[in-house]
């Protein structure tokens, strides 16, 4: 008969606050791909069928029945504009924040990354509010100071 051994909540050492960080660095790099795979698929797709104009914010509010696009409009559209432009962008500084999140450094970084990705509504400003919010508590922030 074999014993095996099975881990138990007490093997595993964590200093107060390192669950979140890792926890948080997962769903960041999850929400990172999951923006940059709709950002890359986008351009791919506007590139393939030649029509750059999706990635062109007058051509995009011009589409409204030669009608002048009110306010609302406009904002979506460079919403979109935005969305498809730079989603890659806030996806590899989402991914990248993940990293330092799971080595405990660049909390600078991490900071600038979150405020970037409150623009990217709505899986990375949900991200970012999160992250924001873990990085105001107390055990997280020592995670960091016990790094130096």
């Amino acid at each position: 008969m074999k014993a095996y051994a099975h881990a138990q909540a007490a093997d595993i050492h964590l200093r107060r606050g390192e669950g979140y960080l890792y926890f948080m660095a997962y769903l960041q790099i999850l929400a990172g791909v999951l923006s940059l795979l709709f950002s890359v698929f986008a351009i791919a797709r506007a590139v393939s069928a030649g029509d750059l104009n999706l990635l062109n914010l007058t051509a995009t509010t011009a589409g409204y029945d030669g009608s002048s696009p009110g306010v609302l409009e406009t904002l979506l559209a460079g919403y979109m504009v935005v969305q498809l432009a730079f989603g890659w962008l806030m996806g590899l500084a989402l991914i990248a924040s993940a990293i330092c999140c799971l080595k405990h450094t660049g909390r600078r970084f991490i900071v600038i990354a979150s405020v970037l990705n409150l623009f990217n509504f709505p899986h990375g400003s949900t991200v970012a509010i999160m992250m924001l919010h873990g990085l105001t508590r107390r055990g997280i922030s020592q995670v960091f100071d016990e790094r130096h």
